[in-house]
């Protein structure tokens, strides 16, 4: 459906459906059985109800559709499109997965713990990015149909930029109190601060390239996004090898980091090469002013505030958002978007 250019399906049965779907059947399971196995049930069954939504959705939407043949040469086509998509689907599932693999034959228990929690964490930045390219994609692939690279071309840029400037008091909060951040799993797990900025180095360079993985594969370059995943995994594999068994888990996030800065990195040069736009432009400093004073903000909030990690967490988060959202107000929106937002404002009040 996110195809057709309809998002309520996605939110409906994938961001909300499935995860309240997930909690509600914990919340009985736990009542006939308190085991691991249980849980994993639930997970699966909310998955079931979530295709079961899709399904629906689906028909809804396409059951005033004429049935046509497909034409000669459709299928070929489009097996050469999507058959690259799956290896591909695999490796990047596999990519968050590898180093931690690999170390879990170099060190503890309680280790591998920590490393998977910090990895968790790290990957708090891309949710916003992954919002977007849900949203982005079908946009891609249609303006890349008709022709519009000069179109496509502002929306990447504008998009890229919104992704950095959503994404950077979560980062900045991440860098000031990582130790605190990790404790939510327990105080035992504050002990891998350094492996998650490891990991966040990298997280940041994949926020900064912005959906380049997207519009490789919505302008009809599988098989490139697959050479890129193909050739990730193997970076991943070689230094985690080479890193874990001296570094242990900050070894591991280094390969995390520089396979994620590798990987991102090509596809922006093929995305520039193939499809001739990049996401950059002078709008970027604006966020320099926004991103300094927040930095200093929770910097300083961070070192003063005392009584617990909790108060300590919630009060750099929260001075620093605020610090973030007035200065951006202030100096960070361009023009193009003060007015957009002012004819929306406009458009409100005549209602």
């Amino acid at each position: 459906t996110r195809g057709l250019k309809l998002m309520r399906y996605t939110l409906y049965v994938f961001w909300a459906g499935q995860p309240i779907a997930w909690l509600v059947l914990m919340t009985i399971m736990l009542r006939i059985s308190k085991t691991p196995s249980a849980m994993v049930l639930a997970y699966s069954l909310s998955w079931v109800l979530a295709s079961a939504g899709a399904f629906v959705s689906w028909r809804r939407e396409s059951r005033r559709w004429r049935a046509d043949p497909m034409g000669p040469g459709d299928l070929s086509r489009l097996v050469r499109y999507a058959g690259p998509r799956a290896p591909a689907a695999l490796a990047s599932q596999l990519l968050f997965w590898t180093d931690l693999f690999v170390l879990t034959n170099y060190v503890s228990h309680s280790a591998v713990g920590v490393y998977s929690a910090a990895l968790r964490v790290g990957q708090i930045v891309v949710l916003f990015l992954t919002s977007v390219n849900l949203m982005f994609s079908p946009f891609v692939a249609d303006l890349h149909n008709r022709g519009e690279t000069e179109r496509l071309d502002r929306l990447f840029k504008t998009l890229t930029r919104w992704t950095v400037a959503a994404t950077m008091p979560a980062f900045l909060l991440l860098v000031i109190a990582p130790s605190s951040v990790l404790r939510i799993f327990g105080g035992a797990f504050a002990g891998g601060e350094t492996a998650l900025l490891i990991l966040l180095a990298g997280q940041f360079i994949n926020i900064l390239t912005g959906s380049s993985g997207f519009v490789l594969i919505m302008a009809g370059y599988t098989g490139w996004d697959l050479v890129v995943y193909a050739g990730a995994l193997t970076l991943d594999l070689v230094l985690a090898f080479i890193l874990c068994p001296r570094y242990g888990i900050e070894g591991a996030a280094v390969a995390n980091a520089c396979t994620f800065a590798a990987s991102n990195l090509t596809r922006l040069f093929l995305v520039k090469r193939f499809v001739g736009i990049q996401p950059y432009d002078r709008q970027y400093g604006r966020l320099l002013g926004p991103a300094a004073v927040a930095l200093f903000a929770m910097a300083l909030v961070h070192q003063l505030i005392s009584g617990g990690w909790v108060i300590n967490l919630a009060a750099t988060g929260l001075t620093g958002a605020i610090a973030y959202g007035l200065v951006y107000l202030a100096i960070g929106v361009t023009p193009g978007e003060r007015s957009a937002a002012l004819g929306i404002v406009s458009r409100i009040r005549g209602r």
